[in-house]
């Protein structure tokens, strides 16, 4: 006899990026697809880890990679590992020496390794697993995926013994998919779960432990279960038919085999001791009187042809097969289940599991388990009932569905019902007649009030409509001034009356208490206690006594809010305990009125917790609201226990406050406001190159432009109104302009203390928001920095200019020159000489910029600053101290320099007839911007309390400043820009009213946001613009200087050649 042994190589995955895309792949990094300068299409990046899964794989033995991987040489080596069903079978770093031995390197600097990697993996699911350490710019240009087959007809197998794997037939596959969504035939006592892992590309483990298995198999003589599980190491064990199996796992991820050869049963049961399972596959072996080599569970054969299957199988002619027998209530070879019918929807349907027609999701083990139902319906045990009260009428089980379980209100128990008092009606609705004593209105019955007959929605009858007399509209009422009563009869009246035989109360003469006399403020006044005093009576022959005594009081007090996050104080007016011995676990409770509690956090913290002892105790609440409100939120305030002070009075129990509207920015719109707020770091980044070429150049007008925009920007976020919190964002790039930001460039933070003695000054509004020290000496030390750097720059300067003087321009050196010999010595010479001379001459130059003018351009320069630092000062002081009076006398100082220098500026006003009218205009301009500047920080300043003042001259003042530009366009540079800068601020504050409080009675929150991106485009314009028009200046300026120095030099070249000869 010959069998018909064939195995071979199956190709199952054929991977290449160009074509495929990422194609199932799974990555733990941002590994993605691209493309090298060669042209070659990548699945990789830098350092990447990526990982894939492959299902429903043919009975094998063994798996092959073969892989084309790509890189480049690093600095320093890197490696990759392989992983082939969570087993590392392959590593190879990457070094100099091992670079060389590689295929490669293309124009680009590209290599190419070719990796084949194999493993004895037996299970019908694999993945793979690669990762890429030190490496960047690497990936998978091509992979191939093989298994090597188990010989045909085979369901499991070692290798290519045809005989030893033809005995083990397939019982069942479980968890064997990527995802799970049911227990697949298997049971668990508690609520089941599923864990993902990378190295299969996050495919789904069985976390819970004890799972469960019952089963009926046909006839053998053993069994064989294989099962995959990741996670201890270490023994287990696996019950099967009560017998403990005890399994040694010596990795983490373990490819487990279970063979039990003397298994004959046909009753299974099985249990894994532990959880994080998958891949479960269940094999019986034949019995020898079973086996047949050609058809499976088949009995007999004759010529080929099987006679007679096994027991619970039955012989389908044209396959020539034997297949399980469905309805015979025995689970067999592939079936799921087996309730022996052909109901459908009951759990089982064609032996496979289904769930119930209401059921959207179900749990199958030991009995069948409905997790969620369709809507309408309601799980109870496992299964799924209609939901009566739900709203949702289900048609052909229930008549109607209201919402409720009110009865007489035309749908009662799903059921239509007449309502209360008809007689005739149809689908809940009256329609005809109604009882006595009604009426019939708008498919109701209405009780008729005044007819002398009591219904049963009638408490009483007196035919009239007179109220305080015990019966109003057919409703007990109770007598004018009386606090309880029972069916109209008043049972106690109101303080300060009396009941009277009439049924009525009367005022009495006393009220409170009596202390014989009409003076107020001696605790009671016109027979009433007045506020904070105590009165008592000791009997009828004293007069009352009071006593002063303050009643304690719950402080709330509102702090501040910072976007969406607000906080209040809670402060008790006097030490407080609680009421009772029983301690409560919440002291307070709190919430938002009309807000869900999904949709704010309330945080506290409390000083001390209250207990039955007195204290002070005070709270600080953080309310952060996650939403855009449109009104203004009430947080409610509530003690569930009483409350006391040491005296024994109490505390009312409900307290409410109102907070303010607050500013939020979902997650699309903060990552859009970042990226704004980045670009513009980045002009600032640009600013600060082009300033220092500005200095380098001796264009210093130009440096004053750049730090008066910057600056005035700056300080446009110190306007007191409640700007958004995109808006806010964006004025946070300008703190790359404050001393803080240069020590943490220059990561000198530590020195920050020691340079200078700093105190800080508490200021107010968008001041203390900003957390602006007012204090004046900690506020100049940049400027006090700068000082010493200009004077260590001038004694420097005068130095060189003294030691070149002295040295190097003497007739001596050229003396010496003339008398060489030698041309072409003198020659170079001369050469040096003329190099060295120029170097000499630029050097010399330097200390122009410490004249008067450069003095004049510093203090320019920080115009803005000083004054702003000044007048802020001066609106916060309070002390008398040296210091502070110290400080007086320098901001008065800087003030009337700035003042001063406004007004009697050096050539404005010539008296001389020899005029350069293009400097003279120059000097005005700049007069008039400082004088500008000189205003717009009063206003900022001074007139913080008056948004719409503080806004309307701010307005006024870029408006001047608009008008200043226009006027002096001749000599401005770049006057159409500017013009555009100025046209972009004044739209911005003059849109800006928008943000005042009175405006948020009529503008919510969210169109507030959006102005606040128009706001934030208008500004970063300004800044870009000017950076935009700096640069393309600055390389036409180099362009002309190159041009125009190498024509200078050649005249002065031939000039000096010719004074060192002659």
């Amino acid at each position: 006899m010959i069998l018909p042994v064939q195995n071979y190589e199956e190709l199952i995955y054929q991977f290449d990026p160009a074509t495929n895309g990422i194609d199932g792949w799974e990555s733990s990094t941002n590994s993605s697809i691209f493309v090298t300068q060669d042209g070659l299409t990548l699945y990789g990046g830098d350092s990447p880890q990526i990982s894939r899964i492959f299902l429903d794989l043919n009975p094998h033995y063994q798996v092959k990679v073969k892989m084309e991987f790509w890189l480049t040489q690093q600095k320093s080596p890197g490696q990759i590992i392989m992983q082939l069903d969570e087993i590392q079978v392959y590593t190879q770093s990457y070094d100099g020496l091992t670079m060389s031995k590689l295929k490669g390197p293309t124009p680009n600097g590209f290599y190419f390794d070719t990796i084949i990697s194999q493993y004895p993996g037996k299970k019908r699911t694999s993945s793979i697993q690669i990762e890429v350490q030190g490496q960047t710019q690497c990936g998978i240009r091509t992979l191939q995926y093989y298994i090597e087959r188990c010989p045909s007809g085979c369901d499991a197998c070692d290798n290519f013994d045809y005989l030893a794997c033809k005995k083990w037939r397939i019982f069942s596959l479980n968890f064997n998919q990527y995802l799970f969504s049911s227990l697949q035939g298997w049971a668990t006592q508690f609520p089941w779960s599923t864990q993902q892992f990378n190295l299969c590309a996050n495919c789904h483990f069985l976390q819970q432990n004890g799972i469960q298995y019952f089963g009926v198999l046909p006839p053998h003589k053993g069994i064989m279960l294989r099962f995959y599980r990741q996670f201890t190491i270490g023994v287990w064990n696996i019950q099967i038919n009560g017998l403990k199996n005890i399994v040694q796992q010596p990795t983490g991820f373990f490819q487990g085999e279970l063979i039990i050869n003397d298994h004959i049963a046909t009753n299974l049961f099985i249990e894994f001791g532990q959880g994080y399972i998958r891949d479960i596959e269940l094999y019986y072996q034949l019995d020898d009187i079973y086996l047949n080599l050609e058809i499976r569970n088949c009995y007999s054969v004759i010529n080929n042809d099987c006679v007679s299957c096994l027991d619970g199988w039955e012989f389908e002619e044209i396959q020539n097969e034997c297949h399980p027998l469905c309805g015979n209530q025995m689970i067999q070879g592939l079936e799921e289940c087996d309730d022996g019918n052909d109901i459908q929807n009951d759990g089982c349907y064609e032996c496979k599991f289904k769930c119930d027609v209401n059921c959207t999701y179900c749990e199958f083990g030991k009995q069948y388990k409905c997790k969620e139902c369709k809507a309408g319906y309601l799980q109870l045990n496992g299964y799924c009932y209609p939901h009566c009260g739900d709203g949702i009428q289900i048609l052909g089980i229930e008549e109607c569905d209201d919402g409720n379980s009110i009865p007489f209100d035309g749908c009662f128990n799903c059921t239509f019902q007449c309502q209360q008092n008809c007689i005739i009606c149809f689908e809940g609705v009256c329609n005809q007649y109604c009882e006595e004593g009604f009426i019939l209105m708008d498919s109701s019955c209405i009780p008729i009030c005044g007819d002398g007959i009591i219904t049963n929605l009638e408490e009483c009858e007196d035919d009239n409509n007179i109220p305080y007399d015990g019966c109003y509209l057919c409703e007990f009422s109770c007598p004018l001034n009386c606090l309880e009563c029972q069916n109209g009869y008043c049972l106690q009246c109101n303080t300060n009356y009396q009941l009277s035989s009439n049924n009525q109360c009367n005022i009495i003469e006393y009220k409170e208490f009596d202390d014989y006399n009409n003076d107020p403020q001696d605790g009671g006044h016109q027979f009433w206690v007045e506020l904070d005093q105590v009165c008592r009576r000791l009997n009828q022959d004293t007069n009352s006594e009071c006593s002063y005594f303050t009643q304690p009081k719950l402080l709330i007090q509102y702090k501040k809010m910072l976007w969406n996050k607000q906080y209040v104080t809670l402060t008790f007016s006097q030490p407080v305990k609680v009421g009772s011995n029983r301690m409560l676990f919440e002291e307070f409770t709190y919430s938002i009125l009309n807000l869900p509690k999904s949709q704010y956090i309330i945080k506290t913290q409390s000083s001390q917790e209250i207990s039955n002892s007195v204290k002070i105790i005070e709270h600080q609440l953080e309310i952060e609201i996650f939403k855009l409100l449109e009104f203004k939120p009430v947080l409610n305030i509530n003690f569930p226990q009483e409350i006391i002070n040491q005296y024994g009075f109490s505390f009312s129990k409900t307290y409410n406050t109102t907070l303010q509207i607050p500013t939020y920015l979902d997650e699309k719109q903060t990552y859009y406001s970042e990226i704004i707020q980045r670009v513009n770091r980045y002009a600032l980044y640009s600013y600060g190159g082009v300033s220092s070429l500005m200095i380098i150049q001796g264009r210093y007008e130009i440096l004053i432009e750049i730090i008066n925009l910057l600056q005035f920007q700056n300080y446009l976020k110190y306007i007191n109104v409640k700007f958004p919190q995109n808006l806010l964002l964006y004025f946070e790039s300008y703190d790359l302009l404050s001393i803080e930001a240069m020590y943490q460039l220059l990561n000198i933070e530590q020195l920050e203390g020691v340079l200078l003695y700093k105190e800080f000054k508490e200021s107010s509004g968008k001041f203390q928001f900003y957390k602006q020290n007012a204090d004046l000496l900690s506020n100049l030390e940049w400027q006090i920095i700068q000082s010493s750097f200009y004077i260590l720059l001038i004694l420097l300067s005068i130095g060189t200019k003294k030691f070149i003087l002295s040295n190097y321009f003497r007739t001596r050196i050229y003396t010496h020159l003339s008398q060489w010999k030698s041309n072409s010595g003198k020659e170079i010479s001369i050469k040096f000489v003329l190099w060295f001379y120029k170097k000499c001459q630029q050097l010399i130059g330097v200390v122009d910029i410490f004249s008067k003018n450069g003095l004049k351009t510093i203090l320019l320069a920080n115009g803005w600053d000083l004054i702003f630092k000044g007048m802020l000062y001066l609106k916060y002081l309070l002390d008398n101290e040296f210091r502070e009076i110290f400080s007086i006398v320098l901001a008065l100082v800087l003030i009337s320099f700035y003042i001063i220098f406004i007004l009697n500026s050096n050539d404005l006003y010539p008296q001389n007839n020899l005029i350069n009218y293009k400097n003279l205009k120059e000097k005005r301009l700049e007069v008039f911007k400082l004088g500008i500047s000189f205003c717009f920080i009063v206003f900022l300043i001074f007139l913080e309390s008056s948004e719409i003042l503080q806004l309307g001259l701010i307005s006024l003042i870029n408006l001047m400043q608009l008008k200043l530009i226009y006027n002096y366009r001749k000599i401005i540079r770049s006057y159409v820009i500017q013009m555009a800068i100025q046209s972009s601020v004044l739209i911005f504050t003059l849109s800006s009213f928008i943000y005042i409080e009175e405006a948020s009675k009529f503008i919510n929150e969210d169109f507030k946001i959006k102005c606040g991106w128009l706001h934030m485009f208008l500004l970063s314009f300004g800044v870009l613009i000017e950076i935009t028009s700096m640069i393309i200046e600055q390389i036409q300026y180099y362009f002309g200087m190159c041009n125009k120095k190498k024509h200078n030099n050649i005249q002065q070249d031939q000039f000096i050649i010719m004074n060192l000869i002659i």
